[in-house]
C-alpha cells in the first residue's frame, strides 16, 4: 500500500527498520528514489543496509544507473526520464551535497521550475550562492558570481532556486534570444512575474555581457506563446524581418460562430499560421489511442477557417531548423501574398 502524498510504500516510511533487515525489491528501491527526488546518494543506500560491494554490484547489473559519482538512480526511472528531468534529478543531488547558501540558477533552475527549455546545454549544472562566498568548484558544476539577493530565491521541489523570471533572463544572457524567449514565455504564461518585477530584474542585467539579448528577449516573450515551438516561430519571424502576427486569435464565421483559435494571424492579409508540434499529435493528444482522430479534427478545423476567407500556413519542428528557416519564412510570405489577392477583395 502506498502513501498517497508521496507514492512511496508506507512501510518504508513508517518502519524503515524493515528495510535494514530485509531484502529490498526493485520497486521499493524505485519508490524510495522517487520520494527523495529521483535519486539516492551512496550514504542513503548505506543507511538502508546495503554494503558498498552490493551497491557496486547493483550498478554493474543495471539495477542502478550512476549518472554522477555517488549518485544512483533506479535504471527504469532514469531511462524513462527525458533530458530536462535527468538534469533536474542531478541538480537536486548536487544541491543536497552543497554547502548552505547554494542555489540553482540558469537552466538548472529552469529545469527544477518546469520552464520550457530548448537549445540549452544541460551537460553542466549551474549554481550560485547567496552568502557572498565563492563556491567550491567540482566536476560538472559551474559556480556563478555570487550576486543574488535573498528575495531572488524561491523553492522548487524542496530545493532553492532563483525566481523563474531570473532563470529565464539568465538563459537569455548566456545562451541567446531564442532560448530566452522560450523560457520567459513559459514564465509569463504562468503569470509568474509582474511587469514591475521584470523591469527591475532587466535593469540589473544592464551590466552583463548579454544585456542586449535580455532586452530583446523581454520585448519578444509573450505568455500567449503556448509552446516552445510557437515561441521559436515568433523569434523566427522577428529574425527574418517578417511582420509579427497576432497571437492566439479567435476566428469567427460570418454568423458570429466561433470556428476556432489559431496560433498566429496576419489580420491585414487574411492569413493565419499554425505550428504543428508533438503537443497536438503526441502525448497530450486527447486521442492518444487513435492519433489519426486528432489529425482529422485539425483538418476539419482548418477547412472551417478557410471558409471564413482566410489562407492557412502550417509548419513543424523541421521547418524551424536554422538551415530551413529562410525557406519556411519565404513560403509563409508567398502564402500571405496569395491570401491578400484571393480573400481581401471578397472578405
Amino acid at each position: 500500500m502506498a502513501d498517497s502524498s508521496t507514492g512511496c510504500p508506507r512501510g518504508l516510511l513508517l518502519q524503515p527498520e524493515k528495510v535494514f533487515l530485509g531484502r529490498m525489491t526493485h520497486d521499493e528501491l524505485a519508490a524510495l528514489a522517487h520520494h527523495h527526488g529521483g535519486y539516492l546518494l551512496t550514504r542513503h543506500l548505506l543507511e538502508l543496509g546495503l554494503s558498498q560491494r552490493r551497491i557496486s554490484s547493483l550498478a554493474r547489473e543495471g539495477v542502478l544507473a550512476r549518472p554522477r559519482h555517488g549518485t544512483y538512480v533506479p535504471r527504469g526511472l532514469w531511462e524513462h526520464a527525458d533530458a530536462v528531468q535527468k538534469h533536474a534529478i542531478l541538480t537536486r543531488s548536487v544541491l543536497e551535497r552543497a554547502d548552505d547558501g547554494a542555489v540553482a540558477t540558469h537552466q538548472s533552475a529552469a529545469a527544477l521550475l518546469g520552464l520550457d527549455l530548448w537549445g540549452t546545454d544541460l551537460s553542466l549544472i549551474h549554481l550560485a550562492r547567496t552568502d557572498k562566498r565563492s563556491g567550491r568548484h567540482i566536476a560538472g558544476v559551474v559556480w556563478h558570481e555570487p550576486d543574488l539577493r535573498t528575495d531572488d530565491v524561491t523553492m522548487a521541489a524542496g530545493v532553492p532556486t532563483v525566481l523563474p523570471s531570473i532563470a529565464a533572463l539568465q538563459i537569455a544572457a548566456f545562451t541567446g534570444v531564442e532560448q530566452g524567449v522560450v523560457a520567459l514565455s513559459s514564465v509569463l504564461r504562468a503569470r509568474g512575474t509582474s511587469d514591475e518585477e521584470l523591469g527591475e530584474q532587466v535593469a540589473r542585467f544592464r551590466s552583463w555581457a548579454g544585456a542586449e539579448a535580455v532586452r530583446q528577449t523581454v520585448q519578444l516573450a509573450d505568455g500567449r506563446l503556448e509552446s516552445a515551438g510557437e515561441a521559436r516561430s515568433f523569434v523566427m519571424f522577428w529574425r527574418h524581418g517578417t511582420d509579427l502576427p497576432g497571437l492566439q486569435v479567435v476566428i469567427v464565421d460570418r454568423h458570429g460562430r466561433k470556428v476556432g483559435r489559431v496560433d498566429f494571424e496576419w489580420t491585414a492579409d487574411r492569413h493565419v499560421g499554425e505550428f504543428d508540434g508533438l503537443v497536438k499529435y503526441g502525448r497530450l493528444n486527447p486521442h492518444r489511442r487513435e492519433p489519426g482522430m486528432g489529425i482529422v479534427e485539425e483538418k476539419l478545423r482548418e477547412d472551417e477557417v478557410r471558409d471564413t476567407w482566410r489562407g492557412v500556413s502550417r509548419w513543424g519542428w523541421v521547418d524551424l531548423h536554422w538551415s530551413n528557416q529562410a525557406t519556411t519564412v519565404a513560403r509563409i510570405e508567398a502564402a500571405r501574398a496569395r491570401s491578400r489577392r484571393l480573400y481581401l477583395p471578397v472578405a
